[in-house]
Parts: structure tokens; C-alpha cells; sequence
């Protein structure tokens, strides 16, 4: 049996959520839940019962402890979390909340893709509270509101006893962030899926695809026409994912990704054969280290996705501000607020509906490998989808010879508007260029039109409120 046949289920494997912050002064758990022994969930009890046990100074010590991504294995549990870094404003106190982590508690012994899964998760729910933070106030205002003296006393101040932080824990569940963790905790037990409002603005919508995908159809669905693109700020930090066993190979593939080279071309670079390569594209697919796109390439089209919402201000100002943290050797951080072009998010976004491909956005830089760095950012949360061709086949006449050497009848069964260029391509093993030579020959009896691809084995999907 292969290992992507047998899984072990999120939603079998959860016993607690923790939402910890630190700032100025103390850190401390601001809410978990269950905070108590819950009956109704049998199969964890005996590990929630150990994980109630912690004492609040020692959880709040661990949830913090790592400042990357959080992985902690404990005799019988696990803790999981990414760390987030909030940005205080000049403007505000300086007691403003500057470290968050959600932390999901599991049963011990996780394999990596739900360690890697619920990592993502732990991000895309603290950058959500970011936002809200930053807007609203709204992680400092639930402290606040039970009368603390400020956002960072610790809760250990208040009282020792567990009672007391039951009840602390109690009043802020029927709170907006109480709530919201335990909608989180119920959606991922009850049907491996999260559908939240955070502060009633933010809107997450998340598929545990560990839980609900057939893992050998999607990471067999990968071709040698795709490309690999990192779901890490760098290689350096997606190692840091690896299991301790990894081939050297692995590392060697996640040092030469890039998102304009597809697997044939990659395989060539890391000195690897093509069936190497693609058995390691299927487990970092398979791992939530990479997802799986088309090579970006300057006669590429793009959409913005449908899902993604173009006017959100706050959005597009996060998702700008993130990518300018990436780009930390400042080679091209000055180009990425200009009077010119202001947002260079939105600024990108703006135009991809009228350029009609990539090549026609880099006379708005006049710099490819910018562009190149944009639209990978782009694709990787899943801002922006590919455009592909199709061909299709419409009326008889005479064949012309081809100089690339291919007929009009070899390709003609594929001719259907179901088979994308780059598909057909690979099924006839020639270049993407001699299937566009011959349509071109054959303008008259082939029609294209352009569709957003619909055939790409990914795992992971950023859906965004409209």
C-alpha cells in the first residue's frame, strides 16, 4: 500500500485550540477552548484531560517558545502553530500586541502534511486577527473588557486557581474571539472544514484536504508540463519543514524551484531523472510545502480569481506589506510603493484583466524577474488563475504540411476544447510551440478560446469573501 493511501484524519486527531499573545510585558494564554473536560468528545479524552493539566504559565511558555513555525512533540501530545508578528503602529500604545499563535493541540506522533496543513491554518487564522487587530483592536479589547489593567497582565496575576481561569476562559467564550475559536474547533471535529467571519469582516473558508481528497489521485494528477511554487517565504524555511529523514535530493529541488521552470526542466537542473523529480514534486505536494501551477511564462494569461476581493482595502494592504517583508535584501522593495504605481498589488491586480498576457505588465516595471516575483506571489495565494488555451476543431479541408512536423490528423482527436495546449502537447511529446505552428496553419478550420484551467492537482486553496 502506498503512503498516500492511508491517512490519518485532522479531525480525528484534535484535542484543543490556544490562542496565546505576547507584547510589551507578560505573555499569556488568552483563550483556549475546551477549557474544560468535554464528555461528548470520547475519542480525545483522556488526552484533553492530560492537556487541562498544563498549568497556564507553562502552556503560555510553550505556545511561544519557537518564533517560526511551532512544533512541539510532548509525551502524548503535539502542539502545532506558526507564530505571527503583529505591526504596531508608531501611533499606538506601546503595550499593542506583537506576537500571536494560534496553537492546535493533536494526539502525538502527526505525520508532516497534518503538521504542514494545520501550520498554514494557524497562519491564515492569526493573519486574519492581524487585520482585525490593527483595525479594530480586537484581540487588546477582549482583555481589556474583563478589566485588566492592560492588555499584557498576566493572567496568573489574577488568580492561581484553575476555577478562575475557567471563569476567565467562560466570559470570553461568548465573546466574538471565543466564539470564532470554538465555530474553528467544532468545524474541524465535525465536518473537517472551517467557514468563519473574524470580527465580522475577514472571512476564512478552509478544507482540511487530508480529510476529504483522495491523496493518490491528486498528487498522480501532477505532470512533467507543471511547475512547483513554495508555500514558504524562502527554501530556508520550507527545509525547516522536511522530515528529519529527507533525501538530500529533496533539499537539492527546493534550493532550484522556480515557478518558470516546469518539472522537466527542474529535473535537469537538480541533475535528477524526470521520474526522481516528479516522486519528489508529489510529496512536497503531498506535505504542504509546494503547490502545483503552470510555468509562468510571458505569453501567459491570468484572471483575477472570482473569489478574491479586489476592493478590500485591508486585504490588499496585508497582502502588499507580506510580500515587501519577502523581499528583504531590498532589491526591489523600492519598487513596491511608488508614486506611480502606489499598491503594486493593486496595481497588478488592476491591470490583468486588459493586458491579456504577462509580457504586457512589464513595461509597468521594466523589469521581468519583478514581474516574475509578483506573479508567483500571486499565484501562491491564489490571488490570480491561469488563462489557458484550447483549441477545437470545427470544420474538414486539406492538410498542410507542417514545418514542425506534426499533421493537422494527429492532433485533430484532441481537437475537442477539452484538451488546454499544454496538455496536448504532452500527450504528443513535442513542444507547446509546434501545437501553436499548427494551429496557426490551420487558422481557418481550428477555433481557440481561452478558459481558466480547471485540471491542476492542488491541495491548497486561499478562498477569499466576494
Amino acid at each position: 500500500m502506498s503512503e498516500f493511501d492511508s491517512l490519518k484524519r485532522v479531525s480525528q486527531e484534535l484535542v484543543a485550540v490556544v490562542i496565546a499573545t505576547s507584547g510589551s510585558n507578560e505573555p499569556q494564554i488568552l483563550f483556549k477552548y475546551p477549557y474544560k473536560n468535554c464528555s461528548e468528545r470520547n475519542d480525545s479524552y483522556k488526552c484533553l484531560e492530560e492537556f487541562l493539566k498544563f498549568e497556564e504559565s507553562t502552556l503560555c511558555y510553550l505556545c511561544l517558545s519557537q518564533m517560526n513555525i511551532l512544533h512541539i512533540e510532548l509525551d502524548n501530545l503535539t502542539l502545532i502553530g506558526r507564530p505571527t508578528h503583529l505591526d504596531v503602529d508608531d501611533n499606538q500604545s506601546s503595550e499593542g500586541i506583537n506576537l500571536l499563535n494560534v496553537v492546535f493541540v493533536l494526539k502525538s506522533n502527526q505525520p508532516l502534511y497534518i503538521v504542514n496543513e494545520l501550520v498554514e491554518f494557524s497562519g491564515i487564522l492569526a493573519d486574519a486577527m492581524a487585520i482585525a487587530e490593527y483595525f479594530d483592536s480586537y484581540l487588546s479589547s477582549v482583555l481589556l473588557k474583563f478589566g485588566f489593567e492592560s492588555p499584557y497582565q498576566s493572567l496568573t496575576r489574577k488568580s492561581s486557581c484553575d476555577v478562575s481561569f475557567q471563569g476567565i476562559y467562560s466570559s470570553v467564550s461568548e465573546t466574538n474571539l471565543g466564539v470564532l475559536i470554538k465555530n474553528v474547533y467544532d468545524g474541524i471535529i465535525e465536518r473537517s472544514e472551517v467557514h468563519v467571519y473574524v470580527n465580522n469582516v475577514s472571512y476564512i473558508s478552509y478544507i482540511f484536504h487530508s480529510d476529504v481528497v483522495n491523496m493518490k489521485q491528486v498528487v498522480n494528477g501532477i505532470k512533467p508540463y507543471h511547475a512547483l511554487v513554495l508555500l514558504f517565504d524562502s527554501s530556508k524555511d520550507a527545509l525547516k519543514c522536511l522530515p528529519e529523514n529527507h533525501s538530500p535530493n529533496v533539499s537539492k529541488v527546493l534550493q532550484c524551484i522556480s515557478s518558470d521552470k516546469n518539472l522537466i526542466y527542474l529535473a535537469h537542473d537538480c541533475g535528477l531523472s524526470l521520474q526522481q523529480l516528479l516522486s519528489i514534486a508529489k510529496h512536497l505536494v503531498y506535505w504542504k510545502i509546494a503547490r502545483v501551477v503552470y510555468p509562468i511564462m510571458r505569453a501567459n494569461r491570468y484572471s483575477v480569481n472570482p473569489d478574491f476581493p479586489i476592493s478590500r482595502r485591508d486585504l490588499l494592504t496585508f497582502l502588499h506589506d507580506k510580500l515587501l517583508g519577502e523581499l528583504r535584501d531590498g532589491t526591489y522593495s523600492d519598487k513596491l510603493y511608488t508614486r506611480d504605481n502606489g499598491n503594486i498589488i493593486v496595481h497588478i491586480l488592476s491591470k490583468i484583466p486588459t493586458c491579456g498576457s504577462v509580457e504586457a505588465l512589464s513595461p509597468l516595471t521594466k523589469d521581468w524577474p519583478f514581474i516574475l516575483i509578483i506573479v508567483t506571489f500571486l499565484l501562491r495565494f491564489n490571488c490570480i488563475r491561469q488563462i489557458l488555451l484550447y483549441p477545437l476543431f470545427h470544420s474538414t479541408g486539406a492538410e498542410i504540411d507542417s514545418p514542425t512536423g506534426i499533421k493537422l490528423s494527429e492532433i485533430k482527436q484532441y481537437l475537442e476544447g477539452f484538451h488546454s495546449v499544454e496538455h496536448i502537447a504532452h500527450i504528443l511529446e513535442v513542444h507547446r510551440s509546434d501545437i501553436i505552428s499548427t494551429m496557426d496553419e490551420h487558422k481557418d478550420s481550428i477555433f481557440h478560446f481561452w478558459r481558466e484551467s480547471q485540471d491542476l492537482p492542488d491541495m491548497r486553496d486561499y478562498k477569499w469573501p466576494i
